[in-house]
This record gives structure tokens, sequence and C-alpha cells, in this order.
């Protein structure tokens, strides 16, 4: 079940990346950081089967992840909501990204699971895209569905896995095999559904802006 799941999200990840590579010329900018976003995540989803299947700790990846995924979904939020780079915003990178290595080096090392920094970018993740989803409904900006659906999609997936990743290291000792599988397989239900709205919303945003498939 999990890997049928997890197979199904690489597959539709794989073609959201390629549509937007064929299009990669034509992207607006806040497309452009999805494109890398989800290059990011077929590189690490790559590496973790690799490194799964031969036997190693794979956790460092999502230190890895984790970083890189804060850095990248903040610029596109600033990217459609139309801001720039300021000394606010960079001051902001910095100060995430020091406190998530600090967590790696003093808390949670690179061959453990990173519960407290990645809850902490779910977090913020969720509070983006809400203040996005916000400030649509009040009309202060002028989206496209696309954005819509993309902050859609952050906001279920990081809501709902939110519990999984804050209580990850506590359930691995407490909890049965079976209830901890359950976990994982409800977190990869999560992703799927996130994957199938980045599709979505990639779709929508070469439909109307009238991109070419070929």
């Amino acid at each position: 079940m999990l890997d049928f799941l997890s197979g199904s999200a690489l597959f539709i990840l794989t073609c959201s990346i390629i549509l937007l590579l064929v299009n990669r010329s034509k992207l607006r900018q806040p497309f452009r950081v999805i494109l890398g976003y989800l290059c990011l995540g077929i590189v690490i989803e790559i590496a973790a089967i690799t490194l799964k299947k031969s036997g190693e700790n794979n956790l460092f990846l999502l230190h890895i992840y984790t970083l890189l995924e804060f850095i990248l979904i903040s610029v596109y939020y600033l990217y459609v909501n139309k801001g720039k780079f300021t000394t606010k915003f960079t001051i902001y990178l910095i100060i995430g990204s020091v406190l998530f290595c600090a967590n790696t080096y003093w808390l949670q090392p690179l061959d453990t699971f990173n519960s407290y920094s990645k809850s902490m970018v779910q977090i913020i993740l969720i509070y983006l895209s809400v203040s996005h989803l916000i400030r649509i409904i009040r009309r202060r900006i002028n989206n496209r569905p696309s954005e819509t659906i993309i902050s859609s999609a952050v906001l279920l997936y990081n809501a709902g896995s939110l519990f999984i990743f804050m209580t990850s290291n506590i359930a691995m000792r407490l909890m049965s095999e079976g209830l901890h599988s359950g976990f994982w397989i409800f977190n990869a239900i999560l992703n799927l559904l996130f994957q199938l709205m980045i599709l979505l919303a990639i779709w929508k945003e070469l439909k109307a802006t009238k991109y070419t498939y070929t």
C-alpha cells in the first residue's frame, strides 16, 4: 500500500516536472521557483529510495530537504505576493536557516529524524498559505487559480501531516509497528493529494497563459 502510494506520487511529480521543463522559457517567476522545488523533491526521493535499498541511513536527506523547502516556498510566496528581496526578507531566511542548522547540530543530528525543524517549517508554510488564501478572499491581490490551488495544496499537506512529524520520534518508540505504519500511509495519501493538486495547478497555469505542451 505504502509503496503504491509513494510510487504514484513520484509518477505525478515526474509529470509535473516534465510539463514545467517543456515550458520553462515561458514560466512566470513563481512557477520557476515551483520547478526548483519539485526538482529538489524528486532528487531527494530518488536518493532516499536508493539509500534505503542499500540499507543505509537516509534521514540526513530530510534535514537537507527541510531547509531548502523553507527557503524555496518562502521565495515562492514572496513572488506571488509581488514582493521583492529586501533586507528584512533576507534576515528572515538567514535566521530560519541558522535555527534549522542549529537543531541539526545540537539537538537532532543528521542520522536522526529532524521532527523539531520539520514541524517548525510546516507551521511557517501553514501560515504563509493561509495568509495568501485570506488575501485572495479579501481580494487584496490579483491571483490566478493556479496560485490558489498551490496554497490549498500546501495547507492541506502541512496541516494534515504536522501531527505526524511533531510526534514521529515518540511514535517510533511507543507505538506498535502497525499503528506507526498507519501514520505513514496517511502521510503518503496526503503527499499523493498534494502532488495531484500541484499537477492541476500547473495545468491551470499553462492553460491560462496559453502555453503549448509540445
